[in-house]
């Protein structure tokens, strides 16, 4: 056995059986490194839990500090559009600029396109009842408060309002689609060259 006593005592007490003192060192040191080996994957998985529980609820945070879903591209709004039965385009422009500038093309397959002013024309105040008008129309396409709605306005800033409001009753995935439909002005003050819906060159039509 180990010729030092506290030695010894710590192999007894462990519970190894060690035959011979030359193999007593390297007996107590192959269990000592398979427990640190242990302890340092355990410390790795506690790390990467607690990071992933960080970042999520730092999303939540972020998410409810935004009082709405967030932003979305024009090109990632058409591909959720093209593969989930449960989103919906939500156009909050004028009547007038349905009219006359046009409006996004949608394909069969997808929710059918909703139209609801955030401004009504030609006044341009605030519909006072268009997130009732909205649930209602929802409500009518089987639509629930978990659907992804995405708002899009000229370049987004009424369907921003919109979305914000829809958070507020509950729809928690309400996306404002960043550069709307025209975009933003480019260096010779003109829309639709420079970002949104038509500089994408997603379909669209007007009457």
């Amino acid at each position: 056995m180990c010729s030092n006593r506290w030695f010894e005592v710590f192999i007894k007490n462990s519970g190894f059986e060690v035959q011979d003192t030359a193999n007593c060192t390297f007996s107590v040191l192959s269990q000592v490194l398979l427990g640190v080996c242990y302890l340092a994957m355990l410390r790795g998985i506690t790390e990467y839990l607690l990071f992933d529980l960080r970042n999520t609820l730092a999303w939540k945070r972020w998410r409810h500090a935004l009082n709405y879903g967030g932003e979305i591209s024009v090109s990632e709004c058409w591909e959720t559009l093209s593969n989930s039965s449960k989103a919906v385009l939500i156009d909050v422009r004028t009547n007038a600029e349905w009219a006359y500038v046009g409006m996004p093309e949608l394909t069969a397959t997808m929710t059918p396109l909703v139209g609801q002013q955030w401004q009504l024309f030609p006044t341009m105040e605030a519909d006072p009842d268009f997130t009732g008008k909205l649930i209602t129309t929802l409500k009518q396409m089987q639509l629930g408060d978990d659907t992804k709605l995405f708002f899009l306005c000229r370049s987004g800033v009424r369907s921003l309002a919109a979305a914000r409001a829809m958070w507020g009753l509950g729809y928690k995935e309400s996306f404002n689609i960043t550069g709307g439909f025209e975009g933003d002005p480019d260096d010779n003050g003109h829309r639709g060259q420079k970002n949104g819906w038509k500089a994408d060159g997603l379909p669209w039509r007007q009457n």
